[in-house]
């Protein structure tokens, strides 16, 4: 735990899960870690049971969410902690998590501040979403969808973009410069009905392709069943979509030729995740599929259709 609260890069799926699988030994180590300051521990605290955290870390976390940015002229910082900060305030009262969400869609939507940035006030915000007063969720709804559509332009990413020139003697490169589709996923969270549902999904189609599909695929997961008649579609995607197009056919199976396509994918995540998927129905349905994924040249996927799903912390 000492280590891990060290080590960013170090807090990795195999790190989180043994920390799951062993709250109990884990506990008072990260309360330690807690008390002496550490963010982290706070944060992981906070997943298990929110008595654990100290009633000042809640209170310079919600500071932090609801305070406006103070900004200069042509100075500009990236991070923000926000994602962080929304685990630790989730237990609040409702009134409390509607001015830490006001706040965090008025940032996104700030000129001043990059892509990333808003990228992780909108990821904080859904984060709250579950915990929002219900007469403001409309509200929210309508903000996220703008922030999808039309967001106002970042200086600050127009200030990057002078130094993409492939001959320029200086370059930035993998800088985000766009954060629809985290403002698509906060959508998906609010959508409340099957219209509203039915906008997010034409606004997640209208996104792919246009750059990394991983918070579009996010969006199309907290849809559920409002793409299952798209799935042959999806298959067509990128890796992440296709991956969710394989969990989706595990639950429906229709078209029935989709199965063997996926379980033919080049990509092995979405060969391993149709696996995964079949495995955790716990029963034997769609067999022509399992036979051509238990005999996959991948070891995982193969593992993946026989392992018992609680060995991946389903």
């Amino acid at each position: 735990m000492t280590l891990l609260g060290r080590s960013h890069g170090s807090r990795n799926s195999t790190t989180l899960d043994a920390i799951d699988k062993n709250r109990s030994y884990a506990h008072d180590a990260l309360a330690n870690l807690a008390r002496a300051g550490n963010h982290w521990a706070n944060e992981t605290l906070a997943f298990e049971d929110a008595k654990d955290l100290e009633a000042t870390a809640t209170t310079e976390a919600l500071t932090r969410l609801t305070t406006p940015l103070q900004h200069t002229e042509g100075v500009y910082s990236v991070g923000t902690n926000a994602i962080g900060d929304s685990l630790l305030i989730r237990h609040l009262p409702s009134d409390a998590i509607d001015s830490a969400v006001a706040e965090l869609l008025a940032r996104a939507d700030e000129p001043h501040l990059s892509s990333s940035d808003r990228g992780e006030y909108l990821i904080a915000a859904a984060n709250l979403s579950p915990h929002i007063n219900q007469s403001k969720q409309g509200e929210y709804f309508e903000a996220a969808i703008r922030l999808a559509t039309s967001p106002t332009p970042s200086d600050h990413d127009k200030l990057n973009e002078q130094f993409t020139h492939k001959l320029g003697g200086f370059r930035m490169n993998g800088t985000p410069r766009d954060s629809r589709g985290q403002a698509v996923m906060l959508a998906a969270t609010l959508a409340a009905d099957e219209p509203q549902r039915n906008h997010v999904r034409r606004i997640v189609y209208s996104l792919l392709g246009e750059d990394a599909d991983y918070w579009p695929t996010r969006a199309l997961q907290r849809l559920g069943d409002t793409v299952k008649d798209d799935l042959a579609f999806l298959a067509s995607q990128g890796w992440a979509i296709r991956s969710l197009a394989a969990i989706l056919w595990a639950d429906h199976g229709e078209p029935a030729h989709l199965g063997r396509r996926l379980a033919a994918d080049p990509d092995v995540r979405v060969r391993r995740a149709l696996a995964r998927a079949l495995n955790q129905k716990g029963d034997t349905s769609h067999p022509a599929v399992r036979e051509q994924l238990a005999a996959d040249p991948a070891y995982s996927v193969r593992a993946a259709l026989r392992t018992s799903p609680a060995q991946y912390g389903c």
